[in-house]
């Protein structure tokens, strides 16, 4: 008699903007991001997220909609993951080092 295969967990999976606003809701002047002598605060990061993502909208970026991104680690780059993330769009990261490449997408 064949065995019944165990009852799946129930797994909670959350994109990583809804966890950035939870933690903002929690602790907004905590430091979310570090990267040299800069950071972000869990707050500043959520409001530039927003704000970014609200112009993106506005330039019809929405589900389905594919954004490129190339930029230098910075700051500035976790901001523009999360506003896309947060617009609906997805990213595509293309590699500033790599210059001779025409970005056709």
């Amino acid at each position: 008699m064949p065995t019944q295969p165990p009852a799946p967990s129930r797994i909670l999976i959350k994109a990583v903007h809804h966890l950035i606003e939870e933690q903002t809701a929690h602790s907004p002047s905590r430091i979310a991001i570090e990267f040299e002598s800069d950071h972000l605060t869990y707050g500043q990061l959520n409001d530039r997220a927003n704000q970014l993502a609200h112009h993106l909208q506005d330039l019809g970026v929405g589900p389905g909609v594919l954004v490129s991104i190339c930029v230098e680690r910075s700051l500035e780059m976790f901001v523009v993951l999360l506003g896309v993330l947060k617009s609906g769009g997805t990213y595509i990261p293309l590699d500033p080092a790599i210059r001779m490449i025409v970005w056709n997408l």
